[in-house]
C-alpha cells in the first residue's frame, strides 16, 4: 500500500489557500495558492480587520471571517473568503493563527450582474423603481440629519402614449420609450439620478447642489429634450409629458410618500391638459378629514369582522394541480365596497394596527384550515404574509402558537411569507422570532424574491423553505415572460439551497411554459384563478377538495 503524503506536500498542494500568521499578523508561512493572491509577504490581508484579529487572538471571539479584494501577482483583481483561527502549541498558548483563502471571484461577478440586472430596466439600461427609492431614501435620510441644499422628485409621465403604442404596436412603443430615456438621460444634471419607473413613467431625483432653482431648470431641460420630434419609420410622431413635482422637506419620512405625492402631481398635470408641470401640495391630496373617516372606519370594521380572507391556489405548472394556497386579505367596507390591502395596510400601519390585523389574518386562517380538515378531512398547506412590524410585537410569535393550537392545526401547514428586509441583518430581533418559528414547524417564504438590494450571500446564514418570484420579473409586455435570465438566475440560485421556488403573477401560457422551462415548478397568478372564497376555491379544484359540499369560510 502506498504511504500518504506528508504534511507539508497536503499543504502546498492544497487546492484553497494557507497561510500561518504570527502575533503581529505577518505572514509567516503560506502556500502557492494564498502567494498567487497575497505575494510572498503580505501587508494587505488584515487591512480593516486588525482590532478584529487581535480580538481573535484574546479569544473573544471563536474566529474571524470576511471577504476582500486582493491584486494578484500579476496584476489581476480577485475576491477572496478568509476564515483565521487561533493557532495554539503543544501548551495550549496562542502563537498566532492560520488563515484559510478561497477564491470567490466568480461567485462577486455573479451577483454584481444579478443585482444590476435586478435594478435596472432591461429596455433603457436606466436604473429601475428599486434603485430609485433606495437613492431616494438616502437622500431623505440626510435630510433627517443635515440640512443639505435642497432636491426634488419629478415624475414625468409620456402624455397619450397608449395611443402610441397601439396605433404604431408594442416594438414602436419601446422604440420611443428608449429614445425618450436618452434624451431626458442627457438632460439632466450630473448628480442627478434619472430611473424608468414604469411603461411610461420616469422618475428624476434632482439635486440642486447649490442652485435653489435647480429642480425648476431640470423641468425646462426635460420638456426641452422632448420637443423634437421621433421618426418611427415614415411617420414623424411629436411627443410630450406631464411632469409632476415633489420637494424635498423633512416633513418626507419616507422615500413612497415622496413619490406618491409626485405622482399626484403628475396626474393634476394631465388632468389640467398635459405637457406641463405641477408642484405637489396640500390641496391635490386627500384631505385630512377623509384619512380620518376612513381611520375611524378600519377600527370600527375590526370591531365588526368587516375584514375577511380570499385565497389564490398555488399550482403545479406543470398539470395546473393544487397544492396549497394563499391566503389574501380584503375589507368589505360598508360604502366603499372591496377595498384591498394596498390600501388600507400603509394606513393601518401608521394607526398601530397592523399587528391586530396580522393576528386576525393568523386567526382566520386557522379556522378555515380547521374546517377543511374537519368537514373534509383535508391537511391543506396555506401561505400568510407575515409584516415586520408583527415580527417586533413581544407577543406575535406565542400568539401564533396559541392560534395553532387553539385550532388544532399543524404548524407544518403553514407556509409564513416574508419580505427580504427581515433578513437583512442576521441578528436582528425579527430574524431570531423567524428562526425560532421555523423550529416549531413553520414554513419560511421569502416573498417578491430579487427585489431586495441586499447581498444574496443571506441565503448561507438564513434557513427558508420557498422563495416567490416577484411579479415584475414574470409578467411582462404582452404576453412574454417579463425577465428570462434573472429567473433562470434566480432558479439557479434556489437549486444550490434547495429551496422551492413560486413564481407570482402568471397570467398566461407563454410565462407559464417560459418558467417550466427555466426550472421552476410552482406558481400562481389569473391565468389559473383569481384569489376565491373558501367554497369557490373548493368547486374549482373538486379533486383537490373532494366531492363533499363546500364548508363555510371562517
Amino acid at each position: 500500500m502506498s504511504s500518504l503524503p506528508n504534511l507539508a506536500t497536503v499543504f502546498e498542494g492544497a487546492a484553497f489557500g494557507i497561510a500561518v500568521l504570527d502575533l503581529e499578523g505577518a505572514v509567516r508561512d503560506s502556500n502557492a495558492v494564498f502567494r498567487k493572491a497575497y505575494g510572498e509577504i503580505s501587508a494587505d490581508l488584515l487591512r480593516d480587520h486588525q482590532a478584529e484579529f487581535t480580538a481573535l487572538l484574546q479569544g473573544n471571539r471563536p474566529h474571524l471571517e470576511f471577504e476582500q479584494q486582493a491584486r494578484t501577482a500579476g496584476g489581476d483583481g480577485m475576491w477572496t473568503s478568509c476564515t483565521l483561527s487561533r493557532l495554539k502549541d503543544e501548551r495550549g498558548n496562542v502563537r498566532g493563527a492560520i488563515c484559510l483563502i478561497r477564491d470567490v471571484t466568480h461567485v462577486k461577478e455573479t451577483e454584481q450582474r444579478m443585482l444590476h440586472d435586478m435594478t435596472h430596466d432591461p429596455l433603457t439600461g436606466m436604473p429601475n423603481r428599486l434603485l430609485f427609492e433606495s437613492k431616494l431614501r438616502e437622500q431623505l435620510a440626510a435630510l433627517q440629519t443635515a440640512v443639505p441644499a435642497s432636491f426634488g422628485v419629478l415624475m414625468l409621465d409620456i402624455d397619450h402614449f397608449r395611443e402610441i403604442n397601439e396605433g404604431f404596436g408594442h416594438d414602436a412603443g419601446e422604440f420611443v420609450v428608449s429614445q425618450i430615456g436618452q434624451r431626458l438621460v442627457a438632460a439632466i444634471g450630473a448628480h442627478d439620478l434619472i430611473a424608468r419607473v414604469g411603461t411610461d413613467q420616469f422618475a428624476i431625483l434632482a439635486c440642486s447642489q447649490g442652485n435653489e432653482r435647480h429642480v425648476e431648470i431640470t423641468a425646462r431641460h426635460l420638456f426641452s429634450a422632448l420637443a423634437k420630434p421621433l421618426t418611427l419609420g415614415a411617420r414623424t410622431v411629436y411627443v410630450s409629458a406631464s411632469v409632476g413635482v415633489a420637494l424635498g422637506s423633512p416633513a418626507y419620512l419616507r422615500a413612497e410618500d415622496m413619490i406618491r405625492d409626485a405622482q399626484i402631481a403628475t396626474r393634476y398635470a394631465k388632468a389640467s391638459g398635459g405637457s406641463r408641470t405641477a408642484i405637489f401640495d396640500a390641496t391635490m391630496a386627500v384631505s385630512a378629514e377623509e384619512r380620518l373617516q376612513l381611520s375611524s372606519d378600519m377600527r370600527a370594521g375590526l370591531e365588526r369582522g368587516e375584514f375577511f380572507l380570499l385565497y389564490q391556489p398555488i399550482v403545479q405548472l406543470e398539470d395546473g394541480e393544487f397544492t396549497g394556497c394563499e391566503a389574501l386579505l380584503r375589507w368589505r367596507h360598508p360604502k366603499e365596497g372591496i377595498i384591498s390591502p394596498a390600501e388600507f395596510i400603509p394606513l393601518a400601519e401608521q394607526l398601530g394596527l397592523s399587528t391586530q390585523i396580522g393576528r386576525l389574518v393568523a386567526r382566520l386562517a386557522c379556522r378555515q384550515l380547521a374546517a377543511w380538515r374537519d368537514e373534509r378531512g383535508l391537511q391543506i398547506h396555506m401561505n400568510v404574509n407575515v409584516a415586520w412590524p408583527d415580527l417586533l410585537e413581544a407577543e406575535f410569535e406565542q400568539s401564533l402558537i396559541a392560534v395553532t393550537r387553539e385550532f388544532q392545526v399543524k404548524p407544518e401547514q403553514l407556509m409564513l411569507e416574508i419580505t427580504e428586509n427581515i433578513v437583512l441583518n442576521p441578528d436582528g430581533k425579527a430574524t431570531q422570532v423567524v428562526e425560532r418559528l421555523r423550529q416549531h414547524g413553520f414554513g419560511v417564504c421569502i416573498d417578491d424574491f430579487g427585489t431586495g438590494y441586499s447581498s444574496l450571500h443571506y441565503l448561507q446564514r438564513f434557513h427558508i423553505d420557498a422563495m416567490k418570484i416577484d411579479r415584475s420579473f414574470v409578467c411582462g409586455p404582452g404576453e412574454e415572460l417579463a425577465s428570462e435570465p434573472i429567473v433562470r438566475a434566480l432558479m439557479t440560485l434556489a437549486d444550490g439551497f434547495n429551496v422551492r421556488v413560486v413564481a407570482e403573477g402568471i397570467e398566461t401560457e407563454r410565462q407559464r411554459h417560459a418558467l417550466l422551462a427555466a426550472g421552476c415548478r410552482y406558481g400562481q397568478g389569473f391565468l389559473f384563478s383569481r384569489p376565491r372564497t373558501a367554497e369557490e376555491l373548493a368547486a374549482t379544484y373538486p379533486a383537490a377538495f373532494g366531492a363533499h359540499a363546500p364548508c363555510q369560510s371562517g
